[in-house]
């Protein structure tokens, strides 16, 4: 549901009262934590909004998620549907989000566990081992009308000898929301925070190297 005008944008405050945060944590509970779809969750602002509990108080709007397959999921600010002590019903899966870029009006609930993931880590020099074909990805894409990073998968890895200027590895990427193919330097790419493991087990091995060679050194010496 969405949220109405708050005194930051010049009306009255809002909070659910105690009854409707019940109510949407039954239903969430009805639901196993799932996302209730629209005419559900407008039916309840209906309700909300003509109880008498709400009299006199702001009514309750419902937002749709129509905005899904159109633009990337990044958001900067995370607002709460109510203030005060009580908890939105659906913060426990959904968080609200103003998306950067655009006004209230397009603030939305998304669902946590799909549209909302880690941050991405830029790559340096010495983790180009850590990137493989099939990869999800962020990637720097260089347009007329902009520069900015959007999803993208790895579909090819060409691996070179780094040199003084770090590495010179070469990656065709094919961005998501195009679906446009550009091969790029590693310095563009952020990697997901769940190859974090390829890096530990690629210093695990060169440490156990480096033990190697050390016992070798005292042997000969």
């Amino acid at each position: 549901m969405g949220r109405p005008p708050t005194p930051s944008t010049g009306g009255p405050g809002f909070r659910f009262t105690q009854e409707e945060v019940a109510e949407m944590e039954s239903l969430l509970r009805h639901l196993n934590n799932g996302i209730p779809d629209g005419s559900l969750i407008q039916s309840l602002a209906d309700r909300f909004t003509a109880s008498a509990a709400r009299a006199g108080k702001v009514g309750v709007r419902s937002k749709q998620n129509r905005k899904y397959s159109q633009r990337s999921r990044n958001s900067t600010k995370m607002l709460p549907a109510a203030s005060g002590d009580h908890k939105s019903a659906f913060a426990r899966s959904s968080v609200w989000v103003r998306f950067s870029g655009f006004g209230a009006r397009d603030d939305e609930w998304i669902d946590v566990r799909t549209c909302v993931r880690q941050r991405s880590h830029p790559c340096v020099s010495t983790e180009c081992a850590a990137v493989l074909p099939g990869d999800q990805i962020l990637c720097f894409q260089e347009g007329k009308h902009q520069a900015l990073y959007f999803d993208a998968h790895v579909l090819d890895a060409q691996k070179r000898r780094h040199d003084a200027r770090g590495c010179r590895c070469r990656f065709l990427v094919c961005y998501d929301h195009d679906d446009s193919e550009e091969i790029v330097p590693l310095r563009k790419m952020c990697r997901r925070p769940e190859t974090d493991y390829r890096l530990e087990i690629l210093h695990a091995a060169g440490a156990a190297n480096a033990a190697k060679e050390a016992v070798v050194d005292s042997v000969i010496a």
